[in-house]
């Protein structure tokens, strides 16, 4: 096991994004139209069938989701777009954010302004992003065997094992994540797509302050789905 700093991250994540509820159902309303604008199946959608698993964790009300899955075949699902923006940080720290938006122009332009108000700045699509992989995050039910459990999620192909919390939390590869669905089977308790840092780095003293908030007001954002970073 290994990357403590990319789990704190994850979780940092979620704790972060559920002190605002009103502003979190919104993202979820989003991920949701986006996820159901091809198909709107829940038996066959497995991206959106997560999405939906993590709403409802949130305590998102059932009539807030069904109306979010039949936005998804509505004209007005055609206007949202998922855009990636890449950012230098305070101590020029890698951060990459994933957002939903009607308005890309002005998403980017609102980033930009917050990047500023830090001290970073929005750099070209690229930049950063060569420094982070694609993962998939599963958080899963302990089985009575939890060695055999862990090493048949290896098995099935997860990258990073770790148990805590009396739960196992895995990070597998974008290719791995079916094999490892199956394997760990109706343990499954959340999964999610998340960006992973290649290598972390040490934030400069002098800019740790302006550099975690940031990362606070970028999360708050209401078209912000994901903020990523580099920073240990």
């Amino acid at each position: 096991m290994s990357g403590h700093s990319k789990w704190s991250q994850i979780k940092h994540k979620k704790a972060a994004s559920d002190a605002k509820r009103g502003v979190l159902f919104g993202k979820f309303s989003r991920a949701i139209s986006i996820a159901a604008r091809d198909n709107p199946d829940t038996e066959t959608n497995q991206r959106l069938q997560d999405i939906i698993q993590r709403a409802r964790a949130a305590n998102m009300p059932n009539d807030n989701i069904e109306r979010a899955v039949r936005k998804g075949s509505h004209k007005d699902a055609a206007i949202l777009s998922e855009i990636r923006i890449e950012l230098h940080g305070p101590g020029d720290v890698a951060i990459l954010v994933h957002a939903i938006t009607d308005n890309r122009n002005r998403t980017i332009m609102e980033i930009r302004k917050l990047a500023s108000s830090y001290g970073g700045r929005i750099v070209a699509q690229g930049a950063v992003s060569w420094m982070f992989d694609r993962m998939i995050f599963f958080r899963v039910r302990i089985a009575a065997d939890v060695e055999a459990q862990q090493l048949a999620a290896i098995d099935a192909g997860a990258e990073d094992v770790r148990q805590e919390r009396g739960a196992l939390f895995l990070l597998v590869s974008p290719e791995a994540s079916e094999g490892v669905r199956v394997a760990m089977g109706e343990a499954v308790m959340e999964s999610d797509v998340c960006w992973v840092a290649r290598s972390r780095q040490a934030v400069p003293e002098e800019a740790v302050g302006a550099f975690q908030s940031l990362v606070e007001v970028l999360e708050e954002h209401a078209d912000v789905q994901e903020v990523a970073t580099s920073a240990l």
